[in-house]
């Protein structure tokens, strides 16, 4: 939902957050329009979680790395802030905070939700210096794996419950069983 009535830039956007009556409270700037981001349902936040799981196993194990929940946002230009479900930031791209907002990070995380436009989002997301964006999808159980190929072209893989996610480029030696981001008992619909 829309609640400005005017552009912000990610600065503008940071000082609107921090107003105490938007305490506790999820914002997206999107084409300097600041959205409010509804909570996320259950299934697509317990899914990010596990995802979570797996990933900070990982930045835990390797040290390459951090791992980040839906609570921080990653400035992707100076009219663009998106708040991933999990990201992966390098250490190294980490050390290049300036402020309060997270520069993008190699990996966004998305569970999406009915009316999203997942598209879109992994765009902004790649054509804004995100290596790899997942989109996962709780009804199908199916993860897609989003980047750009040789000629800047949005280029996927699709995974389903029986395969394994393994050797990212930007996670080397990771790991994660597709079935195991889904709770167990989680039924299609």
């Amino acid at each position: 939902m829309r609640v400005s009535d005017k552009l912000y830039t990610a600065e503008e956007f940071l000082a609107f957050c921090e107003l105490p009556e938007n305490e506790g409270r999820r914002f997206e700037l999107v084409d300097g329009e600041i959205m409010e981001m509804p909570p996320s349902s259950l299934p697509n936040s317990h899914i990010a979680a596990r995802i979570i799981y797996f990933l900070m196993g990982y930045a835990l194990h390797k040290g390459l790395g951090h791992v980040f929940g839906a609570d921080g946002g990653s400035r992707l230009n100076h009219n663009l802030v998106r708040i991933p479900d999990a990201s992966f930031i390098s250490t190294t791209r980490l050390s290049a905070i300036e402020g309060k907002l997270m520069p993008p990070p190699e990996l966004a995380v998305e569970v999406v939700s009915p009316d999203e436009d997942i598209f879109m989002k992994t765009r902004e997301y790649l054509y804004n210096g995100v290596l790899e964006v997942w989109a996962v999808y709780p009804k199908s159980q199916e993860l897609i794996i989003f980047n750009l190929d040789e000629d800047g072209n949005l280029a996927n893989k699709r995974l389903g419950i029986d395969d394994v996610l393994r050797n990212r480029p930007i996670l080397p030696d990771f790991e994660m069983p597709i079935r195991d981001i889904f709770p167990i008992g989680f039924m299609k619909k």
